[in-house]
């Protein structure tokens, strides 16, 4: 038990002898479900960038995270318990590498998120509508009469004022919708 302690940075706490087998059984618990739920986390990632056709990780020679290639979570706990296959990293070097690529993951979803909706909102940028509906029978035969044309002035000045905001404060403008509809997704979770 001691050199768990030591291990968890808590040398100096000393526990009753007594109490030492439930101890380690709890820990033993609670690690399980960490690996679990590292795997589980690392797994939605994969099929996250799996869905945008964004790079994977690869299998390698040597130095794999176990946390991310076994096939199930016994066989991660075998992998990280037993340590001494070159394939696999160590324990400490896997858990630190998987929450590391989690919380670049979290960045970069949100680095993400925000170039897409600037990219959809160029979509709709005046000058490129002009252009695409510019051909025969586009834009000019839709606003040859006078309230199409006020219709389309109105829409230049709301696109150049929400593109405005989207630039100078991004987090305003996107952020009360994105905060509602993640507070909401996260509630049906727990439920």
């Amino acid at each position: 038990m001691q050199a768990f302690l030591r291990g968890a940075g808590l040398d100096q706490l000393r526990l009753d002898r007594a109490d030492a087998c439930a101890q380690m059984e709890s820990i033993g618990r609670s690690y399980r479900l960490m690996v679990e739920g590292l795997i589980d986390v690392l797994r939605a990632r994969t099929s996250l960038k799996g869905e945008f056709r964004m790079q994977q990780t690869m299998i390698r020679p040597a130095e794999n995270n176990p946390l991310k290639f076994a096939p199930n979570a016994d066989e991660a706990l075998l992998l990280l318990l037993r340590h001494g296959n070159p394939a696999f990293m160590a324990p400490d070097v896997a858990v630190r590498d998987s929450f590391d690529d989690l919380r670049a993951h979290q960045l970069a979803v949100m680095a993400g998120v925000e170039a897409a909706l600037k990219h959809l909102l160029l979509r709709f940028e005046p000058a490129q509508l002009e252009e695409r509906m510019g051909k025969p029978g586009g834009l000019s035969s839709i606003f040859n009469g006078s309230r199409q044309a006020q219709y389309w002035q109105q829409f230049t000045e709301l696109y150049s004022n929400i593109s405005r905001e989207a630039q100078e404060d991004f987090q305003d403008l996107f952020g009360r919708e994105f905060s509602r509809a993640y507070e909401a997704h996260s509630a049906r979770q727990r439920r």
